[in-house]
């Protein structure tokens, strides 16, 4: 994932969430998929959802954390692999700046 990488989400503003027992169900229409997904895994992928313009990985440690979380090495890695996770799942998708 090189430094210049953004990220969106893909679910559509009407796909269907449930919040279940601390957790979230998040299905996908756009491959029938259905996932539960912790609170702050959540947290992550709402925030992508609710920006309309892609978002750096800092800037998204920005918006989850405030001022600095960009510099929290051990954050960006947890991040990533956060994202990376949804990409897999066809929640989220990376584009090249």
């Amino acid at each position: 994932m090189s430094g210049a990488a953004r990220w969106s989400c893909l679910l559509a503003e009407n796909s269907p969430i449930r919040h279940w027992d601390g957790e979230f169900l998040v299905f996908n229409p756009a491959n029938a998929s259905t996932h539960l997904i912790g609170a702050p895994a959540f947290e992550v992928l709402q925030t992508l959802r609710q920006t309309p313009a892609p978002l750096s990985l800092a800037e998204l440690a920005e918006r989850l954390l405030g001022a600095g979380a960009a510099e929290d090495e051990a954050f960006l890695a947890e991040l990533g692999a956060c994202l990376q996770q949804f990409e897999d799942l066809g929640l989220a998708e990376t584009l090249s700046a």
